[in-house]
């Protein structure tokens, strides 16, 4: 009786566990649903509440949801101040000590904290010097008060700040995975690096955005076409990633390389800005551009059926003694004869979403005239890193994930045998004893299951992917159009209007489009 009211709580601990995972899963599909139709209180409603992750584990995943959410409202003072709170919990989570990583094996991943994945760190850096850019340009405080020459270059400051530290971080990742096709560099470090860099002005700064510039060149190319937004072979290099440092750029470029119109038009947008910054265009743009587009590809659950090493033999009972182990787990595991026998758990999985539609800027006087139409490069495509990220990590802990079930699975079994043996022994017949003990093993197998949920947890209001472009236009007022074309699909999205003034501030126009 009291074995059989110990199983009850187990069991009843473990549906509580399953349910709870059910429930949060859900939570990040209703958080990306108010995103998509911009309810962004309702969302931080649900991100604030028990609903999303309470757990301590999970701190850093609510920081980041919190301060995105905040920056989605234009709230940019809060969302700093949140995106700085995380930035210094994920740098500490980072340096965990190994020790405690390979703790953490022994359990699943979701009873772990949330470290976040190497480029959602280093998009915290973005979106901090993003946020301060915008405050140094709209040019007030937290309290609506216009701010003062001093705060303003302030902000200026730990925008660039930001973007150095940001450097250091990704040096670090560089040398931890020189030589595979892994993230350790980001063109949107360089890119809008390079434009802040501008903005400050000396000749120094100039320098740094050139050499920026053309670090991103050399990114693009070594790096960025391991995606197939950039590259029509990205396969290929993935594949051959290690023989390409050994090959003329010119043979890599033939072999391995067939660029996209993404990977076309940033790289005019680069020419483009270097000819400015070199002089060979004396005017320069006075309007930048980033645009946020939709939201980042979303993990999902992959069923994995892992085989166990378990030989096959008949289920006979030996005598009076019972069945032998082999036959009982044979038994148990529902095996036929002839078949192996297997267990499944669950992989988190991000399905490839590679940016596919081609976005330009057009801008129209009040008549509805066109003015200028401007392409939009792909600056960052981060459904692409996230797809790359979580491809690798699950492919290294495939076997070490299979092997920590498989010993769970076995022990299950071994304490069911254990209470088995013992009823053969108190003289309960064969066919009962198999059927307690087989009940004892359904109910530790349930248990299992739920410990090894997949683990979804991501920031998942990150954008699916970053543009960046730049334009001049003249004084005055202008409607702005979003063209996305795929395919022989075209549409338009009309955006907010556009007011440029005398000012020699090149103004920083930040959009968001799903």
């Amino acid at each position: 009786m009291i074995r059989q009211l110990h199983f009850l709580v187990v069991g009843s601990l473990f549906l509580l566990m399953a349910c709870g995972t059910s429930t949060k899963r859900s939570s990040i599909t209703l958080l990306r649903s108010q995103v998509r139709q911009g309810q962004y209180q309702q969302a931080m409603k649900l991100v604030k509440s028990k609903k999303y992750y309470p757990e301590k584990n999970s701190t850093l995943l609510k920081m980041l949801e919190e301060g995105m959410l905040l920056h989605l409202t234009g709230d940019y003072h809060r969302s700093t101040k949140v995106l700085d709170r995380a930035r210094e919990l994920s740098d500490q989570l980072y340096t965990v000590s190994i020790s405690k990583k390979i703790a953490a094996t022994i359990a699943s991943n979701q009873l772990d904290k949330f470290y976040g994945e190497k480029y959602e760190s280093s998009m915290i850096r973005f979106f901090l010097a993003l946020n301060h850019y915008l405050i140094y340009q709209q040019g007030q405080g937290a309290d609506g008060k216009k701010l003062t020459n001093q705060q303003l270059q302030n902000h200026l400051a730990a925008a660039r700040a930001n973007i150095t530290e940001w450097d250091s971080l990704l040096n670090n990742y560089r040398q931890q995975v020189a030589g595979e096709t892994s993230y350790k560099d980001d063109l949107s470090a360089k890119l809008f690096g390079a434009f802040v860099h501008q903005q400050i002005g000396s000749s120094a700064e100039r320098q740094i955005a050139i050499q920026l510039y053309r670090d991103a060149k050399k990114i693009l190319f070594r790096n960025y076409n391991s995606y197939r937004s950039f590259n029509g072979k990205a396969a290929s290099f993935r594949k051959n990633f290690k023989k390409l440092p050994g090959m003329k750029k010119s043979v890599v470029k033939k072999k391995f390389v067939t660029s996209s119109r993404h990977a076309k038009q940033l790289i005019n947008y680069i020419n483009h800005q270097l000819k400015i910054l070199t002089g060979k265009i004396k005017k320069r743009d006075n309007i930048q551009v980033v645009l946020e587009q939709g939201l980042i590809s979303a993990k999902s659950v992959k069923k994995i059926n892992f085989p166990l090493p378990t030989p096959a033999v008949p289920l006979v009972t030996s005598g009076g003694r019972g069945l032998s182990l082999i036959a009982f787990t044979l038994n148990v595991l529902s095996i036929s004869k002839g078949l192996k026998p297997s267990i499944t758990f669950e992989l988190p999985t991000v399905v490839e979403k590679r940016a596919a539609q081609q976005l330009t800027l057009i801008v129209q006087d009040k008549k509805g005239q066109v003015i200028k139409r401007t392409p939009l490069a792909l600056m960052n495509p981060l459904s692409d890193l996230a797809h790359e990220a979580l491809s690798n990590r699950v492919t290294a802990t495939y076997t070490k994930i299979g092997a920590r079930v498989a010993a769970k699975h076995a022990a299950a079994i071994a304490t069911a045998y254990i209470s088995y043996k013992k009823s053969i022994r108190s003289g309960i017949p064969h066919p009962m004893a198999q059927i307690a003990a087989g009940l004892i093993y359904a109910g530790l197998n349930k248990g299992i299951a739920a410990s090894e949920k997949a683990d979804l947890r991501c920031w998942s209001t990150l954008p699916h992917s970053l543009r960046i472009g730049s334009l001049r236009l003249p004084k005055g007022n202008y409607n702005l159009v979003l063209e996305r074309k795929q395919g022989k699909s075209v549409s338009n999205i009309p955006l907010q209007g556009l007011l440029v003034d005398s000012s020699k501030k090149v103004k920083l126009l930040r959009l968001r489009v799903n």
